[in-house]
């Protein structure tokens, strides 16, 4: 687990933060402003890591993270794969016992409202 989380993060330390300059045009056209850049917790089945990303935004809309995209990071905190096998667990059997079967294959707690 520890080489695989030092291969996660050896991957994204190259990405930066991101930045691509004081105004980007979003998916949809829009002209976004830089902010600021912000720290982000991905939980992978290595470990949390955590991110440092540039934010933009337009006008008073919600803005977004370039980043993300590029790296594809979930909404949520947890990688896919994590968040796919708990909500198949937590189907079938109690959120408690969710918890624990997720705990024995990866290195994160859950929280039991998360699943």
């Amino acid at each position: 687990m520890a080489v695989g989380r030092a291969a996660l993060e050896q991957f994204v330390a190259p990405k930066g933060t991101g930045y691509a300059g004081k105004k980007i045009t979003d998916t949809h056209g829009k002209r976004c402003s830089y902010v600021r850049a912000t720290t982000c917790e991905y939980r992978s089945i290595f470990g949390t890591i955590p991110v440092r990303r540039a934010y933009y935004r337009s006008g008073v809309s919600l803005g977004g993270f370039p980043l993300d995209g590029e790296l594809n990071l979930p909404e949520r905190d947890y990688l896919y794969p994590v968040q796919e096998f708990s909500a198949q667990l937590a189907v079938t059997m109690s959120y408690e016992d969710a918890q624990e079967i997720l705990s024995c294959f990866f290195p994160v707690k859950m929280p039991i409202r998360s699943l």
